[in-house]
């Protein structure tokens, strides 16, 4: 089925939908822009175009084929959608089980390397723009490179590890609700210790490595 014939019947919403930030990941961007609409469940919003993941809701689980949906949905070029499916790739030089990979803004990484399941966020960063950063689903990574604070994995109120299942908005818990339902936890109140390290120019080296992922610059490939 063509993605034309598949995408028929699906309505952008009437509110006006955000421009998906450069680092942002594609949960990050749904769920900021879900906000802005009546729906409750991740899940829910993603199924209006015709997205229905088997297990975790995760840009890895989600095919190409959907993009074009997505992209009317929220009002954005199906480009902003397909650079953040991570698609699956391989290494050339790895052959079988562990050259499976995906691509990750244009770089190869292993897939075990993707968080596909939890969310993990880092207070101070969030303070400073409210919204998920791409860099903080690769599990190499505890800290974050702008603000250097180790990434919070579980809300500090509940205990519970944060996920994509509410519409909390990225800077909340999303099980954390008052007894009217409303969003209770604002991650941002809790500023998480800072990465310690000795070697200054091996954090800036891995650093800049992680910030590279995202943008590699015009001579990457």
């Amino acid at each position: 089925m063509s993605e034309s014939v598949a995408n028929h019947g699906i309505r952008s919403f009437a509110a006006d939908m955000p421009v998906p930030i450069e680092d942002e990941s594609l949960l990050g961007f749904i769920n900021r822009a879900l906000e802005r609409t009546l729906i409750v469940r991740l899940r829910k919003g993603l199924a209006l175009a015709d997205v229905r993941p088997a297990g975790s809701p995760s840009g890895v689980n989600i095919a190409e084929g959907k993009a074009a949906g997505l992209a009317t949905l929220f009002k954005v070029d199906r480009e902003q959608i397909v650079r953040r499916l991570h698609p699956k790739a391989a290494f050339d030089h790895v052959v079988g089980k562990g050259g499976e990979s995906v691509d990750f803004f244009g770089t190869k990484i292993r897939t075990q390397y993707l968080e596909t399941m939890f969310r993990r966020v880092s207070p101070r960063a969030l303070t400073i723009a409210p919204y998920h950063r791409a860099l903080w689903d690769l599990r190499p990574f505890n800290f974050d490179p702008q603000t250097r604070e180790l990434l919070l994995k579980s809300c500090p109120v509940c205990g519970e590890k944060l996920r994509w299942v509410f519409v909390r908005g990225p800077a909340h818990c999303d099980n954390c609700v008052t007894e009217r339902g409303l969003r209770k936890t604002d991650l941002r109140d809790h500023p998480q210790p800072l990465f310690e390290f000795q070697d200054e120019e091996a954090v800036d080296f891995v650093v800049g490595l992680g910030r590279g992922l995202i943008n590699p610059g015009p001579e990457a490939g």
